[in-house]
């Protein structure tokens, strides 16, 4: 295995062992039950996903009209 990808595995093992970590202290110290963890993630990931179909939908839009520009020619 490779440097970089020793480099690669270790730093995506620390950020999955730091979010397990973040979710273990929500849990215990603020009592957070997990059906509102539950609420909370789905909301979270909905709001990435309508951030995400904006974005392609304004990108879509914009090659449309670069396409529309450019056939003038």
């Amino acid at each position: 295995m490779s440097r970089a990808s020793r480099r690669f595995h270790r730093t995506l093992f620390l950020a999955i062992a730091a979010m397990g970590a973040l979710v273990w202290v929500v849990v215990d110290q603020f009592d957070i039950s997990g059906d509102e963890l539950a609420v909370l993630i789905t909301g979270a990931v909905m709001v990435v996903a309508a951030i995400m179909v904006c974005a392609a939908i304004l990108a879509g839009i914009w090659v449309a009209l670069k396409k529309f520009t450019d056939d003038e020619d």
